[in-house]
């Protein structure tokens, strides 16, 4: 009986103790595992999950229709040395600065007590460091008029003026997505029912 345990050790490479195998209950041993057939068969699964996916690649190439639940990754065909949208949002993304941009490109409220009047929540200060850092970057320019007391009035710049059709695809999105906080009657609309007006058109033009 030790002899023979210690031949099927060397086959199944795994260790056996005698307790486990009694002559007494007169039960066969064991029959051991042959890896080679064992890793035959896993080369063999995965050649045919190779073969599956040539002839899928193979179908999509020759213009076939690809799987439904394939999605197609959309690459610059330049390479960047930063993301824009990650360089823009740099001072398009800090809090307040699109309302700014959109009180003084839409509203036309081009003051610095009437801003702050507009927006909730807005501070004296930090509306001030948002026009400091919006001017600095191009974005609006301070026109003051010379008379007592002094008017200093903001307005947008040519780079500002290009913001404007971000700001209507934002309107547009929520208008469609959060109707229900938007709208009193909670249905979703379209740009050229809320924004009907021609300047409004050629910005909407703009998007296409």
């Amino acid at each position: 009986m030790r002899a023979y345990c210690c031949r099927y050790n060397e086959h199944t490479f795994s260790c056996i103790r005698l307790a486990s195998w009694c002559p007494r209950r007169r039960l066969p041993p064991p029959k051991p595992l042959h890896l080679g057939v064992s890793i035959l068969n896993i080369v063999l699964y995965v050649c045919k999950g190779i073969k599956l996916e040539l002839r899928q690649y193979t179908k999509t190439q020759e213009g076939e229709e690809s799987p439904i639940n394939e999605e197609v990754s959309i690459w610059p065909q330049i390479k960047f040395v930063k993301c824009p949208i990650k360089t823009s949002l740099g001072v398009l993304g800090k809090k307040w600065t699109l309302l700014i941009i959109r009180d003084i490109g839409f509203l036309k409220i081009n003051r610095f007590n009437r801003i702050l009047g507009s927006i909730q929540g807005l501070t004296p200060r930090v509306l001030s460091m948002r026009l400091k850092e919006l001017e600095k970057e191009g974005f609006v320019e301070c026109a003051k008029e010379n008379r007592s007391p002094m008017m200093v009035q903001w307005r947008l710049t040519e780079k500002g003026k290009d913001t404007l059709p971000i700001l209507m695809q934002l309107a547009a999105f929520g208008s469609k997505w959060y109707s229900d906080v938007v709208f009193e009657d909670k249905k979703p609309r379209r740009l050229n029912e809320i924004f009907p007006q021609p300047e409004a058109r050629e910005i909407i033009r703009g998007l296409a």
